[in-house]
């Protein structure tokens, strides 16, 4: 399963759309850039 860390704009549902298109499982996270907090865990 993929876990999907995004902020809400426009650009980042875009992947969101194409998860839902391809029917793949996912789980969406959803991030807050204004308070500088970024998500624990594996990285690129």
């Amino acid at each position: 399963m993929l876990k999907l860390y995004a902020f809400a704009t426009p650009n980042n549902l875009k992947p969101a759309i194409l998860l839902e298109e391809l029917n793949l499982p996912y789980t969406l996270e959803s991030v807050n850039l204004r308070q500088g907090i970024e998500p624990k865990g594996q990285g690129f």
